[in-house]
C-alpha cells in the first residue's frame, strides 16, 4: 500500500509536493490552496511513472510499478468522482511559467474527462512534451537541455457559469493601477486559448470600472462579479510578491482559482505613472472617421483652437483665462494612430472656465457623447475650492444662461448674418491661376473670415441640445408612456433644411432620365466616359446635373477630411442614385413619410393636451424653438462643408504647385 501511494500526491500535502517534481503550477496551486484561496481539490501523479512505464514490456518491475501506479489512480478517482464527476486532466512541467519561458499552451490539457478516461489523458499529457509543436518551441528559445517528463494533476471540474482570465496589471501598457479581467460563458477554454475575445474590464485602483468591452448586450459578470475577480488576482500578485496572471471560474456564485503565473513581460513594458488622460472618438468619429491625413487634422485642430476661444467669449470667459490655456486650447483633439479623438482632459479643463461647471459637467459629456467620462479623482481641480465657490457657480450659471436667452431673442438674425458672411467669404475665385503664395494667403484670409463668425453654428448646437432634450425631458413627464419618445417624430419634416434638396434635384433629374431607357440602363451600369457620351443628347439633363455640382460638388462621405473625393471630383456615385431612382417606379420621396409621421404626431399630441392649455402652451413653444434650430443646424453644417470644399481645393492646387 505504501509503495503503490508512491505515485499520487494529493493537493493537501504540500510540504510533498514542493519537494516532489510535481511542475511549477502544481506547486503553486498548492501552496495558495494551504493559505486559504479557494482552489479546486487536486492530485499529482509524479511523472516518475512514465519514466518507469517507458522501459518496455518486456521489463517485469516496470509493468508491476505501473499497475500500482493505476490502482493508486483509481482509488484516488473512486474518493474524486464518486457522485459520477467530470476532472480536469492538466500538465504541470517543472518548466511551465519559467521567468524567461513560459510554455504556455506548448502541453495539452483536457476538460470534462470521465473517471474512465483519466489513465488515458495522462498519458496524453506525457506524450504531448515531446510533440513537434514543442520540439520547435524549444528550439526556436534556444534551449538543449533534455526534455523533462511533465507532472500531470488531476483536478476536480468546476463546471463554471462563467470563466477566463485576469491580470493585476494591465497587459497592454503595464500600467500597474489597472487590473484586466477577461470573461466568457461557460468553461472559458476559447477565451484562455485566445480563439474569442469574450468581455474585458479594466479595473482602476479605487475599484472604478475605467474601461468596458462588451461582446453581447448582456455582460457576462455583474460589476459585483467583476470586482470580485480583480480582487482575487490583486490578493495572488500581493501574495507572491510580483504581478500575476490568473484563470478563475465561477460556479454558483462561488469563485475558484485554477491556476496562477507570474507576468514575465512586465519589465519590457512602458513607465505609466505619468498623468491620467482620456481619449474619446464616440463622437468625432461621425467626422472623421477611420484613418485621418495630418493635413486634415492640422486643419481641423486650428479650428477648433480657434473656434472654440470665441465660443469661449460668448459664454463670458475672461481673456486672462483663454491666455492661461493655450495648451488646453491646441490640444483639444489628438491624432493617434492616424485617428482623431476627443482629449477629454483639455475640455474638461475648457469647461471649467466657463461659470457653473459643477452643474454642467454632465451636460458637456451628454452633448459630446463619450461613453466613459473621466473618473472623480482624475477630473482637473478647481482653482477656487473655497467655501462660497459653489455660490459663485451657481451666480455664474445664471449669469451665462442670461447670456444665452439674450442672444436667442436674436439668434434668427444672427444666422441670416452668418449665411451673409460666409457668401461674401467664398466669393468665386480662380485658385487654379494663383500662385503658391496668393493660395496660401487666399487660405489665410478665408480662416480670419469664417473662424470668428463660427460661435453662430457652435450656439446653435448648444441651443438644439437644449430646447431637444427638454423637448424630450417634456414628452416623458406630460405625455403617455406609449408617447414619451415622440419627439423626435414632432421635429421631423421641418421646411427649409437645405438638406432635403438635393433628394428634390436627383428625383427630377431620375424623371428626365426615365424618358430614355438606354440612358438609365447606361447611368446605372456603365463607366463614367460611356455616361458622359449620353450626357451629350440630354441637354436638359446635363443642366440640372451641372447645377447639382455646382450647389452640392463638395458633398462626399467624410466630407471633412480633405482627402475624401468629392462628387464633384467622381460623380458616378451621383450618376448611378439617379440612374436607380429612375428604374425605381416609386414617386413619393421621404419627405412625404416624413410629413405623415409629422402629422400623426403633432395629432397624438394635440389630444394628449386637450384640456391643458398652459402645459400645451409651453410645449408649443419648446417644440417651435427645437424645429427651428433643428433647421439651422442642417443648414449651418452644410455650410461648413462648403468651407472645407474651398479649402480642400486650394490645397488641391498647393499639392500641384509642389509637384
Amino acid at each position: 500500500m505504501e509503495k503503490k501511494m508512491e505515485f499520487i500526491t494529493r493537493s493537501t500535502n504540500t510540504s510533498a509536493l514542493e519537494k516532489a517534481a510535481a511542475g511549477n503550477k502544481a506547486a503553486r496551486l498548492a501552496t495558495l490552496s494551504r493559505s486559504g484561496f479557494n482552489v479546486p481539490a487536486f492530485f499529482v501523479i509524479d511523472p516518475g511513472a512514465a519514466i518507469i512505464g517507458n522501459q518496455g514490456e518486456e521489463d517485469s518491475c516496470a509493468i508491476e510499478y505501473m499497475a500500482e501506479a493505476k490502482a493508486a489512480i483509481e482509488d484516488a478517482l473512486r474518493e474524486f468522482c464518486a457522485d459520477g464527476s467530470l476532472v480536469a486532466v492538466r500538465s504541470s512541467s517543472v518548466e511551465e511559467d519559467d521567468a524567461e519561458n513560459s510554455f504556455a499552451g506548448q502541453l495539452d490539457s483536457f476538460l470534462n474527462v470521465p473517471s474512465n478516461e483519466v489513465c488515458t489523458r495522462i498519458v496524453d499529457v506525457w506524450q504531448s512534451a515531446f510533440s513537434e509543436r514543442i520540439q520547435s518551441y524549444r528550439e526556436s528559445r534556444g534551449i538543449n537541455e533534455p526534455v523533462p517528463v511533465p507532472g500531470v494533476f488531476v483536478q476536480k471540474m468546476v463546471q463554471a457559469d462563467a470563466a477566463g482570465v485576469a491580470f493585476s496589471v494591465d497587459p497592454v501598457n503595464g500600467d500597474e493601477k489597472v487590473a484586466v479581467v477577461a470573461a466568457a460563458r461557460g468553461l472559458g477554454e476559447s477565451l484562455v486559448s485566445g480563439e474569442c475575445q469574450g468581455d474585458t474590464w479594466r479595473v482602476g485602483s479605487r475599484r472604478i470600472i475605467v474601461g468596458r468591452d462588451i461582446e453581447t448586450e448582456q455582460p457576462v459578470l455583474t460589476d459585483r462579479q467583476i470586482h470580485r475577480v480583480a480582487g482575487l488576482v490583486r490578493k495572488v500578485s500581493k501574495f507572491f510578491g510580483v504581478p500575476q496572471d490568473i484563470e478563475w471560474a465561477i460556479q454558483r456564485n462561488r469563485l475558484y482559482l485554477l491556476q496562477s503565473r507570474d507576468i514575465t513581460t512586465i519589465q519590457e513594458q512602458s513607465d505609466t505613472d505619468g498623468s491620467y488622460a482620456l481619449w474619446d472618438n464616440s463622437n468625432i468619429v461621425e467626422s472623421y472617421g477611420g484613418v485621418t491625413t495630418p493635413l486634415t487634422f492640422s486643419i481641423a485642430r486650428g479650428a477648433y483652437q480657434e473656434a472654440y476661444r470665441h465660443f469661449g467669449r460668448v459664454l463670458g470667459v475672461s481673456e486672462r483665462s483663454i491666455a492661461q490655456n493655450v495648451t488646453a486650447y491646441e490640444q483639444m483633439i489628438g491624432l493617434i494612430r492616424g485617428r482623431v479623438y476627443y482629449n477629454l482632459l483639455s475640455w474638461y479643463r475648457l469647461l471649467m472656465l466657463t461659470p457653473g461647471f459643477r452643474f454642467n459637467r454632465k451636460f458637456m459629456e451628454q452633448m459630446m457623447g463619450v461613453t466613459q467620462g473621466l473618473p472623480d479623482e482624475a477630473v482637473p481641480k478647481s482653482q477656487d475650492d473655497r467655501w462660497f465657490a459653489g455660490v459663485r457657480a451657481m451666480l455664474g450659471l445664471v449669469r451665462v444662461s442670461w447670456r444665452l436667452f439674450s442672444k436667442l431673442v436674436r439668434h434668427d438674425f444672427r444666422v441670416v448674418a452668418f449665411h451673409r458672411k460666409l457668401e461674401n467669404a467664398m466669393c468665386p475665385v480662380e485658385l487654379n491661376a494663383m500662385s503658391l503664395d496668393e493660395l496660401l494667403d487666399e487660405y489665410e484670409q478665408l480662416e480670419s473670415k469664417v473662424i470668428p463668425a463660427w460661435e453662430t453654428p457652435l450656439i446653435n448646437d448648444l441651443y438644439c441640445m437644449i430646447f431637444h432634450g427638454l423637448l424630450r425631458h417634456l414628452s416623458e413627464r406630460w405625455l403617455p408612456a406609449d408617447l414619451a419618445d415622440i419627439h423626435n417624430d414632432l421635429v421631423c419634416g421641418e421646411a427649409g433644411i437645405i438638406s432635403l434638396e438635393p433628394v428634390a434635384r436627383m428625383k427630377s433629374m431620375a424623371a428626365l432620365a426615365r424618358k430614355d431607357s438606354v440612358f438609365v440602363k447606361a447611368l446605372c451600369e456603365k463607366p463614367l466616359l460611356v455616361i458622359e457620351f449620353h450626357l451629350r443628347a440630354h441637354r436638359t439633363f446635363v443642366t440640372e446635373y451641372q447645377s447639382y455640382l455646382e450647389r452640392f460638388g463638395d458633398r462626399c462621405l467624410d466630407e471633412l477630411k480633405l482627402e475624401s473625393q468629392t462628387l464633384a471630383d467622381d460623380p458616378l456615385p451621383l450618376l448611378r442614385a439617379v440612374g436607380q431612382l429612375a428604374r425605381s417606379s416609386a414617386t413619393s420621396g421621404s419627405s412625404g413619410l416624413l410629413d405623415d409621421l409629422r402629422s400623426a404626431a403633432e395629432e397624438k399630441v394635440a389630444d394628449a393636451f386637450s384640456g391643458k392649455s398652459l402645459q400645451r402652451f409651453i410645449y408649443g413653444a419648446v417644440l417651435k424653438l427645437a424645429r427651428a434650430r433643428v433647421r439651422d443646424r442642417e443648414n449651418l453644417r452644410f455650410e461648413r462643408t462648403r468651407v472645407y470644399g474651398r479649402v480642400r481645393a486650394i490645397f488641391i492646387e498647393v499639392g500641384r504647385r509642389l509637384v
